[in-house]
């Protein structure tokens, strides 16, 4: 007995829909746990998103794509999570420019716009390897001005003198102490306000106090929830946190809520160096902050709040320094070190660079985000930079002070005239909103409208992922329940 053209049909369309589900339901559950994504620029790609912001890259040009100033990103879209990526990316840049490091990373924290950089290249050390010794370590590299050390190991455990060693990607604990530290006869007032979230390094000597009383009000301008989180961190390790839940004001009616504190207060606290850091998002601003230390710098970044008329003084150890506003009224010229830098547009970043040790920054209206690679605070003497001398952006290839390098970096290597290299980046520490994770590409120094005539050139971002398969799922699933 035959069976009929018409239910020959149907059975063969039914088993092409059941290949078409167990297609799909591969690719988003993944079952092995792996895959990889690449992204070629002009090419569409249902994962990755574009190259963005647009303002920073030239036109795709074939299959290439060059930026003019960075940093730029890339939104990958998976179906899963993932616990580990492999970053690889193929690009070129003019042989005779001033491009000295380029970085790769991952967002790690959406409210302090956090991304976990790690090195592509870094040309400080390509031209250090010339001339000094070296030595390569399971991806660690050692340099040093004159051949004395067989291991790295050999190195940490001479107790070398930290004045002597540049640092690039390496993680180097070591005790950081302020001589004749003078403590704070009573408690000091900050009351310049501060938008969004920051982070500062504090100081506490011997049997010195902690203490610090954050005050915010929330100003309700999106209908976002708005809790407050405050870390505090002793020799990179989390030591407490605290957390104020959203004032219950859903509405954005711009409204001022009621202020609020958080406070503390430790005694008996080890001497050294704290960081604290402050998690909340543009509506919250912090209105007042009250201390006993006498060391107070925020790191890289601050949003100077209040009125646009009100005149300040900010103090900074940056060599780079940028500054933007989203206000018009704050408009100005701000004033560096006696250098006029104006700032004449809006949601626009415009930047100088100093050679002093301690700049002086002079703003003549508020509602201004102030960025760059060091530390910033409202009095000189609050000055404090614990971190250690780093090969980046600032380095200077003839500084004398320096006999030794320590870094976590492996050399990009050429293939057809392109340079290629690869970041290993944890993915269990990485923001992820609607299935998209944000990759960053930094080059620090590259800038459009410097008059000089140079590009970075992308030709390929691949990434392979590596997380649980589903049989490590079910595994892990059945022994928890």
């Amino acid at each position: 007995m035959s069976i009929p053209n018409a239910i020959k049909l149907r059975i063969v369309l039914l088993l092409l829909l059941i290949l078409v589900i167990i297609f799909l339901l591969y690719l988003a559950i993944i079952p092995f746990g792996k895959a990889n994504y690449v992204f070629i620029p002009g090419q569409y790609n249902s994962f990755w998103g574009i190259l963005s912001p647009q303002v920073r890259l030239f036109e795709p040009f074939g299959n290439t794509q060059k930026i003019k100033e960075g940093p730029v990103y890339i939104n990958l879209r998976t179906s899963r999570p993932f616990d580990r990526a492999s970053l690889k990316i193929k690009y070129r840049y003019p042989v005779n420019s001033n491009i000295n490091i380029i970085e790769a990373g991952v967002l790690v924290d959406s409210k302090m716009w956090r991304y976990e950089l790690l090195p592509l290249e870094n040309n400080f050390l390509n031209r250090l390897s010339k001339s000094w010794s070296f030595l390569i370590e399971d991806g660690s590299l050692f340099l040093e001005k004159k051949p004395e050390f067989s291991s790295i190991s050999e190195f940490i455990g001479s107790s070398p003198d930290v004045s002597k060693i540049a640092f690039y990607n390496y993680e180097y604990n070591f005790d950081y102490e302020i001589p004749s530290y003078e403590y704070n006869s009573s408690v000091k007032d900050i009351d310049t306000e501060i938008r969004g979230p920051y982070q500062f390094y504090t100081y506490v000597g011997e049997g010195e106090d902690l203490y610090f009383d954050f005050f915010f009000e929330d100003i309700n301008a999106n209908n976002d929830s708005d809790p407050i989180d405050i870390f505090l961190y002793y020799k990179d390790k989390l030591i407490n946190s605290t957390t104020l839940e959203d004032d219950g004001i859903e509405e954005d009616n711009n409204k001022i809520g009621e202020q609020r504190s958080l406070s503390f207060d430790f005694p008996g606290m080890p001497q050294g160096v704290y960081k604290f850091e402050v998690k909340v998002n543009e509506d919250i601003i912090t209105s007042r902050i009250r201390r006993k230390q006498s060391k107070m710098s925020f790191i890289n970044k601050v949003w100077i709040y209040g009125d646009s008329d009100g005149e300040l003084k900010m103090y900074t150890d940056s060599s780079d320094i940028s500054v933007l506003t989203k206000n018009p009224a704050s408009l100005q010229v701000i004033d560096i070190d006696d250098r006029e830098l104006e700032m004449n547009e809006t949601f626009k970043q415009f930047n100088a660079s100093s050679e002093s040790a301690i700049s002086v920054i002079e703003l003549k209206k508020r509602d201004v985000v102030m960025a760059g690679n060091g530390i910033f605070s409202f009095i000189a003497s609050d000055l404090i930079n614990p971190s250690l001398k780093k090969v980046d952006i600032n380095y200077d290839l003839g500084n004398e002070d320096i006999s030794y390098v320590l870094a976590k970096y492996t050399f990009p290597q050429i293939e057809d005239g392109w340079k290629v290299n690869t970041v290993n980046i944890d993915l269990t520490k990485a923001y992820r909103e609607n299935q998209i994770y944000s990759f960053i590409l930094s080059v620090p120094g590259l800038r459009m409208n410097d008059e000089v005539d140079d590009w970075v050139e992308i030709a390929e971002v691949s990434v392979d992922l590596e997380g649980r398969s589903l049989f490590q799922w079910v595994k892990n699933y059945l022994k928890n329940n």
